[in-house]
C-alpha cells in the first residue's frame, strides 16, 4: 500500500519510492500507484511532497504541469526547474488562485506585472485606451481634439465639444475653462473667431468681418467690418485694426477692400459727390 507522499509502480515490492518534485502521490492503494504531475495552475513544493498542490497564488499563473519549488522554469512534464509561479504577464491579469491562463486586460484599462484585478488602473479622464492587453499607461492616448472624454477608463470619447468652445487633444470637458486640469486658461471661442460644434481649435472669422464677441459657434455670427471701413485679412477682433476706405470710394459694411467696386461690400464714389477716406 502506498501512503501519502510515496509511490510504488510495481506489485510485490517491499519499499514505497518518494513522490518526486513537480508530482503529488495522495492515494492510499494497495495496487501499484504512479505519481501524478502537478496539475497547471498549482505548485507541488519540493519540501512536503506529501502535501495536496497548492493554488498558484492571485496575480500568478502557470500553464503547465509539474511546477515545484526549486531552479529555473520548463514547460516539460516533471518540471523540477521552476522557483515559484509566474508573474501574471503585463497586459493581463490573474484574479484567482490558481490561474492557468491569464485573462487580456479589458479596453479602457492598462494592467502591468502581477495585477490581480483587471479594472484597477483605468486611463485618467482626457485620455481614451481602445485596445486589449495594454500594459502601461502610455497606451492612455489622448482623447481627440474636438471632442473630450469626461470619465476614466473610456474606449471612446464622451462626445463632441460644445459649439462656442473648442476642445484641443486632452479635453475633459465639452465648454471647460480646463485642460488636463493643469491650466485655467479659457476654452470659450476667442474673439475674432467661431467655434462650431466639434472644434479642436478656433476657427477665423473671414476677411470682410470684425469679431469682438467671443463664443460665436458660426461664421455666420461674425459682424461685417463697419462701414467707411475695410478688413482685409482675417480673425480681426479690434477696431483699431479695421482701415479707413480710401478717397474716391464708399465702403459698405463687411468690405475687405479699400477700393470696393462689387456693389453689396461698397462702390466708386458716384460722380458730382465727394467721398473723403472713412466715407
Amino acid at each position: 500500500m502506498s501512503l501519502p507522499g510515496w509511490f510504488q509502480e510495481l506489485s510485490g515490492q517491499r519499499e514505497c519510492n518518494p513522490c518526486p518534485p513537480g508530482f503529488h502521490c495522495q492515494a492510499l492503494s494497495p495496487s501499484p500507484t504512479s505519481p501524478l504531475p502537478c496539475p497547471a495552475g498549482y505548485i507541488c513544493p519540493r519540501g512536503s511532497p506529501d502535501s495536496r498542490p497548492l493554488p498558484c497564488p492571485k496575480g500568478t499563473y502557470s500553464p503547465s504541469q509539474g511546477l515545484t519549488t526549486t531552479g529555473t522554469f520548463s514547460f516539460e512534464t516533471g518540471n523540477t526547474h521552476q522557483s515559484n509561479c509566474t508573474t501574471c504577464t503585463p497586459g493581463y491579469y490573474c484574479q484567482v488562485e490558481g490561474t492557468v491562463q491569464p485573462a487580456q486586460c479589458p479596453i479602457g484599462y492598462y494592467c502591468p506585472p502581477g495585477l490581480t484585478l483587471g479594472l484597477e488602473f483605468p486611463c485618467p479622464p482626457g485620455t481614451v485606451q481602445s485596445q486589449l492587453g495594454a500594459s502601461s499607461p502610455e497606451a492612455c492616448l489622448l482623447c481627440p481634439a474636438g471632442m473630450f472624454c469626461s470619465q476614466p477608463g473610456q474606449s471612446r470619447p464622451t462626445g463632441l465639444c460644445e459649439a462656442g468652445f473648442y476642445c484641443p487633444a486632452g479635453s475633459t470637458s465639452p465648454n471647460s475653462t480646463e485642460y488636463q486640469g493643469n491650466s485655467t486658461r479659457s476654452l470659450l471661442c476667442p474673439s475674432g473667431h467661431y467655434c462650431p460644434s466639434g472644434a479642436g481649435y478656433p476657427l477665423p472669422c473671414p476677411i470682410g468681418s470684425l469679431s469682438i464677441s467671443r463664443g460665436l459657434k458660426r461664421d455666420d455670427e461674425c459682424p461685417p467690418c463697419p462701414p467707411g471701413m475695410f478688413c482685409d485679412r482675417p480673425a480681426i477682433a479690434e477696431l483699431s485694426d479695421a482701415l479707413p476706405c480710401h478717397a474716391g470710394y464708399v465702403c459698405l459694411g463687411g468690405s475687405s477692400s479699400p477700393t470696393p467696386s462689387d456693389g453689396p461690400h461698397g462702390y466708386l464714389c458716384p460722380t458730382g459727390h465727394s467721398c473723403p477716406p472713412t466715407a
